[in-house]
């Protein structure tokens, strides 16, 4: 922005015949590049100043349920498997259903048709697993993945992962890669279950 006014003064400087239709586009551009930046500060505002959860126990297959729902009319088949005994935990329902969507999404911005989801248990954890069959994290972007600001993709800011991560750690869980390859990609997600 700062080169593109500065040759906008240059022509004003030199009376340039091509003056106003410079302005014209430089004052789109100008306007174009404010409002994405006023779009990456909102969605960085929302990250530091997530709403104060909404607590309450959750039904992991009854959210599941109804997320799968939402993506009906998608190119893609999502498929449960249960294998818990419990599936409930306590934690903020919008929040959680947030992340399981974003990480729908990013399957199939990755190429996906299919994501599996599988609930198991230990003594401890709900053990969600997602595995999707798209193309992949390569290597050299695992240990960026749930930076804030990083993302491969030419649209989104880059925090969907991020915020999961802020989630999954707020309910005192955890959430990681359990494997990727140009197979696909499985995350698995650990929640303390309620008993």
């Amino acid at each position: 922005m700062k080169l593109t006014l500065q040759q906008l003064v240059a022509m004003y400087k030199s009376k340039s015949k091509s003056f106003d239709s410079l302005f014209e586009k430089v004052s789109e551009t100008i306007l174009a590049q404010i409002e994405t930046l006023s779009q990456i500060a909102s969605e960085f505002s929302s990250f530091a100043k997530m709403p104060s959860p909404n607590v309450s126990q959750i039904d992991v297959k009854k959210e599941l349920n109804e997320i799968i729902l939402l993506f009906n009319d998608e190119n893609i088949s999502i498929h449960l498997a249960y294998r818990a005994q419990t599936v409930f935990f306590t934690g903020d329902a919008s929040q959680f259903k947030r992340m399981l969507i974003n990480l729908i999404r990013n399957s199939i911005q990755a190429n996906a048709d299919r994501v599996n989801f599988s609930i198991d248990e230990d003594e401890k954890y709900l053990l969600v697993s997602v595995s999707d069959n798209g193309k992949g994290i390569p290597d050299k972007f695992l240990n960026k993945i749930f930076n804030p600001n990083f993302t491969t993709k030419s649209t989104g800011m880059g925090i969907g992962l991020k915020l999961a991560k802020k989630f999954v750690e707020s309910v005192d869980g955890d959430i990681s890669v359990k494997e990727t390859s140009a197979n696909g990609t499985t995350f698995l997600i650990q929640l303390p279950k309620d008993v």
